[in-house]
């Protein structure tokens, strides 16, 4: 009876569906109730929303200074003078041959959004 109890509640865990990060479901494929079978199609499209991923093409001549962890500076026109660190990663570790261009990530950590009174929506 025990094993069968087990068994069951066991079978219950995989009603639910967990995402590896945090994010906003932007596309669902299914509805509630619906049969999904392993393998079946894309269930969810999840956006992370707790950082920007930039892909940025490094000219050759600069690519032998770019390293992984390596600090960079992100500017915006509506956060005129502030300067932020963002790091760097570089996606490869070769030159594009046709480009010949270091294809670099930088990651923009994005601050939630304030929940005062005066920026939140009524």
């Amino acid at each position: 009876m025990e094993a069968n109890v087990a068994r069951l509640n066991d079978l219950l865990a995989y009603q639910t569906v967990r995402a590896p990060f945090a994010g906003v479901i932007t596309l669902r494929n299914v509805d509630a109730g619906v049969l999904v079978n392993e393998g079946s199609t894309l269930l969810f499209r999840i956006a992370q929303t707790d950082r920007l991923r930039t892909y940025l093409n490094v000219p050759q001549a600069d690519a032998g200074s770019v390293r992984v962890g390596q600090q960079a500076t992100a500017r915006h026109p509506r956060f005129a003078g502030s300067r932020v660190p963002r790091r760097r990663h570089p996606h490869r570790q070769c030159l594009d041959p046709a480009t010949r261009t270091l294809l670099v990530e930088v990651q923009v950590p994005i601050p939630p959004p304030c929940s005062c009174p005066a920026c939140t929506p009524r």
